[in-house]
């Protein structure tokens, strides 16, 4: 149907695009017809890339003329869609945007309708009767993305959020309909906004929830173990006496986080004898995730033959343990392993499929990683690495009160228990280092940012040799 040129079109522009839920939410608007518009500091793959197939309209850096119709009537002056107000319908913020962002104070200066990425999942993909919410210090997006997969081997109406790209589901974001029966959301514990501090997962409403772990984490937001335990406590405290928790037996934590629970809970444990699955997946941690879906999904009466299915076609998520080069001897390999515990569970695996290799880790924490607090959680996380590499950090404008590690501070502090850490705040001589390195190995970048594209960069050299 042809749009009167009179008609008003939906606007939203997303500040922090190329996180990796923003810029899938952004496509899920754009599929539902609203003209999008996008902004952030820096783009590297895969998010770049993905924004680039979905031709979204991206603006590099924070200027409040991004949220005016003159600026695209200028710049794009034969792609602005007729109908288009003078400024966003929608303004959506990523996480990490500071509340001094200049985009931020104009859409508050036009009083325009400003949403947390929580915020607006919660009223267009969160189906509260049978909303399922994974959570947990690890193994959370590999477990949504599997029952995401599991959903739809068994023919059910789903929305969902993926906290990253799968390999074979289409986009990290689906919203719902008037058909949709179930949300399947990822639940992060880490704060919604800069002006709600409250963890992402409290605007998910879980009827049926999946907790994997509570090993101290985020320590920027919960500086003491028993803050962050508590705050997993009142969400298992929210689900309703007719829903059901499904926890790990091995994760951290777990029987306090689950003490005063109302519904059901059952408990999954990972049994070698007893795991009957084939799967694309390396190492123990994801056999372990794997048992974790099944057993929401046969709790819910998903059938054992889509259950099945949807394990053994699963092939796996971007960034997580992403074998990018196999040449020559060497692997390159990108993870989004971010925290310790993370980068711990990592090189596991790859120790465990790799055991002849010698493994090289970059590793670059996230923010809530690099504060006095977490320092005791670093205590021989990189034993399976035959040397720790620490780039130059990202800066970050979240909670910028708070003291943060620095690249030359990390490294003293994991040579404490690793005695071979390198520390380069120059990229080009991290690449350089890399390169010389020879044998049998594996080049293991590790962390939640794009590495400056040094991941790029370095397979590139390696080729060329």
């Amino acid at each position: 149907m042809k749009r009167s040129c009179k008609e008003k079109v939906n606007w939203v522009h997303l500040i922090g695009i190329s996180g990796v839920t923003m810029a899938p939410m952004a496509n899920a608007f754009k599929e539902n017809g609203w003209f999008i518009t996008g902004s952030d500091k820096a783009f590297y793959p895969p998010m770049s890339t993905y924004l680039i197939e979905k031709a979204i309209t991206v603006e590099v850096g924070f200027r409040k003329e991004h949220l005016t119709r003159a600026y695209y009537r200028k710049k794009y002056s034969k792609g602005i869609r007729s109908g288009l107000p003078d400024f966003p319908t929608l303004v959506i913020i990523g996480a990490s945007i500071s509340s001094k962002n200049p985009e931020l104070l104009f859409a508050k200066k036009k009083k325009l309708t400003v949403k947390s990425y929580p915020e607006v999942l919660e009223k267009h993909q969160i189906v509260d009767k049978n909303s399922i919410v994974i959570t947990g210090t690890y193994g959370k997006t590999t477990i949504t993305a599997l029952l995401v997969n599991i959903f739809h081997k068994a023919n059910k109406k789903i929305s969902y959020m993926i906290g990253a790209l799968a390999n074979n589901i289409k986009d990290g974001i689906k919203l719902k309909d008037k058909t949709t029966e179930w949300s399947i959301t990822e639940g992060d514990e880490y704060i919604t906004s800069c002006y709600d501090q409250t963890s992402k997962f409290f605007h998910y409403h879980p009827k049926y929830l999946v907790i994997t772990s509570a090993e101290h984490d985020h320590t920027d937001i919960f500086p003491t173990k028993k803050a962050y335990v508590d705050n997993f406590k009142k969400l298992v405290e929210s689900v309703p006496q007719d829903g059901l928790i499904v926890a790990s037996k091995e994760g951290e934590n777990i029987e306090e986080v689950v003490e005063n629970a109302k519904a059901k809970v059952i408990f999954y444990e990972y049994n070698e004898k007893d795991f009957s699955y084939k799967t694309k997946l390396i190492g123990k941690h994801n056999k372990i995730n794997i048992t974790g879906a099944a057993t929401l999904a046969r709790n819910l009466d998903i059938p054992a033959e889509a259950i099945k299915d949807g394990i053994e076609t699963f092939s796996g998520i971007k960034r997580r343990l992403e074998v990018r080069m196999n040449i020559n001897d060497c692997m390159v390999i990108d993870d989004f392993g971010s925290t310790p515990s993370k980068a711990r569970g990592s090189l596991s695996a790859v120790k465990e499929e790799y055991p002849k290799h010698k493994i090289v880790v970059v590793f670059e924490p996230n923010a809530g990683n690099r504060t006095k607090e977490a320092i005791p959680l670093y205590n021989s996380v990189f034993k399976n690495a035959t040397e720790v590499i620490i780039p130059r950090l990202s800066t970050t404008k979240t909670r910028d009160r708070l003291f943060r590690l620095g690249g030359k501070e990390l490294s003293e502090v994991i040579s404490k228990t690793h005695n071979k850490v390198n520390y380069f705040p120059i990229d080009n001589e991290l690449i350089d280092h890399l390169i010389k390195i020879k044998g049998k190995r594996i080049i293991l970048f590790t962390g939640s940012h794009g590495f400056r594209g040094m991941i790029e960069k370095t397979i590139e050299s390696i080729s060329a040799q």
